[in-house]
């Protein structure tokens, strides 16, 4: 037993004489771990604090960590002690005027004070644990360093949809497009397993992948980096025109292993091109020296509908216009049509006609068109006319409304007479 007492009190001695030669030593580190002994007798606890924790990169953040005197002797005070942060990356100070050191002062046997600093983190600071550096030193002597380790943490929406484009730009009902994003990796470390979902499961959503799959994924994007992927889209064919809300659902982990989700949304343009037919719809019989009606229709025939359609008659040397030139025709949904009446004086002694219409609408997106047709109408001399018996086909047809006429009044008249006299 003495034997071993002797070993152990000349292990003792080693260690002192060693930790006594650290003091006088060039600076050195020391491992985290048990409280760390600088010198012979001055102990940092590997207990720090830091507020807010974990720190994120690119913030401001307070730091806290205690040093004692240990000393194995009432005569083990310390004199002039200091401690400073050595400002390396990812930290430094929060303010450029502070230098980081602290003078403790004297230190007293088994004394313990607690350093308060104000701390910064770099932009580019790593998630994960992060070395912040620690000297201290007392008489004036060579630094003793011990690292220390403050954990760094990213916020949870590192990961953006930067830019959102689709090929073609608007994609027509029917049609098949490529939807590009950009996704920005903004914390200051590696993201992984990155995946991308679309929300298609709401039916006002005309959409649909046009492979088998809806996802896409990524493998890693570094920290400050981009990252891109497409996917093929297919519009249903009845799709109207409009701009829809995409959902995108991300999910993706960080360097430590943590587990996000993040939901964002982007703009999916739906487009038909309105497709708007100006026609003669019917006609007076047209000739040279007499007043006329035209009835003009206006048709949709696109898949879209129409808003706030008017339309404004031009003027010509063949004709002189008794109705109005403009008109206010309003919405036209696809499929439908509405006219309008052109009154006007023939002047023109040809065979033709010719009607300029303006057009100008609003399509589902607010987006001003318009156009312009040439209307050609047939214009008669007296001799097509009586050839052709276009007047007499017309007189013909009112005789015969006459005739019918005549025949029910006679119908009734008859009718009455019978009843008086059976009366």
């Amino acid at each position: 037993m003495e034997f071993k007492n002797a070993v152990q009190a000349i292990s003792m001695a080693i260690i002192a004489i060693t930790l006594f030669a650290g003091a006088s030593a060039a600076a050195s580190t020391s491992p985290t771990g048990l409280p760390i002994i600088m010198g012979n007798a001055l102990y940092v606890s590997s207990e720090t604090y830091y507020e807010p924790s974990p720190i994120a990169p690119g913030s401001n953040f307070e730091f806290w960590v205690r040093v004692e005197n240990k000393a194995s002797s009432e005569a083990g005070m310390l004199r002039n002690v200091q401690c400073r942060i050595d400002a390396k990356f990812p930290f430094s100070s929060a303010d450029p005027s502070d230098a980081l050191v602290k003078d403790i002062g004297t230190l007293a046997r088994n004394q313990q004070v607690q350093l308060d600093f104000r701390l910064r983190a770099d932009d580019n600071a790593v998630d994960g644990d992060n070395r912040l550096f620690l000297s201290c030193r007392s008489d004036g002597g060579e630094w003793t360093q011990v690292e220390l380790k403050l954990k760094v943490q990213s916020d949870n929406a590192a990961l953006l949809v930067s830019q959102a484009t689709t090929n073609p730009a608007e994609i027509t009902p029917g049609g098949v497009g490529t939807l590009q994003l950009t996704l920005r990796n903004t914390a200051s470390s590696t993201l992984r397993n990155v995946r991308i979902a679309l929300g298609l499961s709401d039916l006002s959503i005309p959409v649909s992948p046009s492979g088998t799959s809806s996802d896409a994924y990524v493998e890693k994007i570094a920290a400050k980096a981009a990252g891109k992927v497409e996917m093929e889209l297919f519009v249903g064919p009845t799709a109207q025109t409009g701009i829809y809300s995409l959902p995108i659902m991300l999910n993706y982990e960080d360097q430590l292993g943590n587990h996000y989700s993040h939901n964002t949304t982007v703009s999916l343009v739906i487009y038909s091109k309105p497709e708007i037919l100006i026609s003669v719809d019917r006609t007076d019989v047209l000739r040279s020296g007499t007043k006329a009606t035209v009835v003009v229709s206006v048709t949709n025939k696109g898949i879209s509908n129409v808003k706030r359609l008017t339309t404004l008659v031009g003027t010509s040397p063949q004709f002189e216009l008794l109705s109005r030139d403009a008109g206010y025709i309003g919405d036209i949904d696809s499929n439908d049509f509405e006219s309008f009446e052109v009154q006007m004086f023939i002047n023109t002694t040809g065979k033709e006609l010719t009607i300029p219409v303006s057009y100008e609408f609003l399509d589902a997106l607010n987006r001003r068109n318009s156009g312009t047709e040439n209307l050609k109408v047939r214009v008669y001399s007296m001799e097509e006319i009586a050839s052709l018996q276009l007047e007499q086909a017309t007189g013909g047809m009112n005789l015969i409304i006459i005739a019918i006429v005549l025949l029910v009044a006679a119908y009734l008249l008859y009718t009455r007479v019978l009843r008086k006299k059976k009366a």
